[in-house]
């Protein structure tokens, strides 16, 4: 019999360590950094905590949506210090070219109303349909409930912002906000349309809970719970894709109905046709699994695949994702109030590849958390050739020559 059983233990184990270490090395515990295409880059102090940024491809101007890192660090951690806060989020844009920094002002008249927003999270810049010197800011508001005691039960209240602005101007126009508790419930990413009228945003969550059960969130990442939602103004929202693992960053392609969605804890994108209706239907995956080295095109590295956050598209047509070569670093980060600690980054490019691949995923840009920190979002400006990287936890924004 203790034969029996102690046969039966290492089975256990056994089954337990495979069923556990793809997930443990899709963290990062088991990953070297290898640090590629961070010569020629420059830091900008002035835009901090972006969790997000967008590029407006025509002008080469980024939009970026932004905080300090204390704040970041009281609005994750559900924190009652977010309500005493002296500086509210804001949207920026920066001029490469001149290396300028402007703040973005809302114009009065709007419903918006910046003293409830706790964090700008997702952003995406839409170029009008009817003028193409307008653009759309589509951004998600985590504002703050009624009380402070429901914003540490149970969080923010997500809703969606949609600004008008031409390009380089420094005032935007409130259009509208979206909000639905029923369907906004984690929201994360976000992809607009042309018109100002309808968008797609994912929920990285599939309930509201405290950021203080610390299990329960934890057993929630391994579930199939998140969701894409479809919004418009005439028609309200609704859930378009549910029972997916853990969606984060979302993009659409401008020249045909192709809706990318990042799965985080699965290391894949997942491909879907859009519907005239607003529905989207899947068609395919992208794994972010094995990987091309710019300096050593002719191998593949074999790794687990990376986790993505923020997904972004050039004038190309390629996809540019945010990656996390040791995301357990960024766990551990995100309990730093010294804001000290450094998180590896990674920038992928995904492109249509040859037979029998029909993508090439490339690993442009890696760095051990020197210049980057805990990248968010990664957007490429194909004409001017530059990449942009910035993130929820990082003190500033980087710009590299590619």
């Amino acid at each position: 019999m203790p034969g029996v059983l102690t046969t039966g233990f290492v089975v256990l184990v056994a089954v337990c360590a495979a069923l556990l270490y793809p997930t443990v090395e899709r963290l990062g515990a088991f990953r070297t950094v290898q640090p590629t295409g961070s010569r020629d880059c420059i830091t900008v102090p002035e835009l901090q905590s972006c969790e997000d940024i967008a590029l407006d491809h025509s002008t080469g101007l980024l939009y970026a949506a932004c905080s300090t890192v204390q704040d970041r660090i009281n609005w994750l951690h559900w924190l009652p210090e977010i309500q005493d806060r002296k500086q509210y989020e804001y949207l920026a844009t920066y001029d490469a070219s001149s290396r300028t920094v402007k703040r973005l002002d809302i114009a009065p008249g709007g419903k918006f109303d910046a003293t409830r927003s706790a964090s700008l999270h997702g952003l995406d810049v839409v170029p009008s349909a009817a003028n193409p010197k307008e653009l759309f800011l589509y951004v998600i508001n985590h504002r703050l409930p009624a009380t402070i005691d429901e914003f540490v039960k149970n969080g923010t209240v997500d809703v969606i912002e949609v600004f008008k602005t031409r390009a380089g101007s420094a005032t935007l126009e409130h259009l509208h906000t979206f909000s639905d508790p029923s369907t906004m419930i984690g929201a994360n990413g976000i992809s607009g349309s042309p018109d100002g009228k309808s968008l797609y945003f994912t929920n990285s969550e599939g309930k509201k809970m405290s950021w203080r059960d610390t299990l329960q969130r934890t057993l929630e990442m391994f579930r199939a719970s998140t969701s894409v939602v479809y919004c418009h103004v005439d028609k309200g929202c609704s859930f378009v894709a549910s029972g997916l693992h853990g969606v984060n960053g979302i993009v659409r392609a401008p020249s045909n109905n192709t809706l990318y969605v990042a799965s985080s804890t699965h290391a894949l994108i997942l491909v879907h046709e859009v519907s005239e209706d607003g529905t989207i239907v899947p068609t395919e995956t992208i794994p972010m699994g094995a990987v091309l080295l710019p300096s050593l095109r002719l191998s593949l590295i074999a790794v687990e695949g990376l986790p993505v956050d923020n997904l972004a598209m050039d004038k190309d047509g390629v996809i540019w994702a945010a990656a996390f070569p040791k995301a357990i670093t960024l766990a551990t980060c995100m309990q730093d109030y010294t804001f000290q600690c450094r998180v590896p980054a990674t920038a992928l490019s995904v492109s249509k590849g040859k037979a029998p691949a029909p993508y090439t995923v490339e690993r442009v840009f890696e760095d051990n958390g020197t210049i980057t920190s805990g990248v968010t979002a990664v957007v490429h400006d194909a004409e001017r050739k530059r990449l942009f990287m910035s993130g929820a936890m990082q003190q500033w924004l980087t710009v590299c020559n590619v």
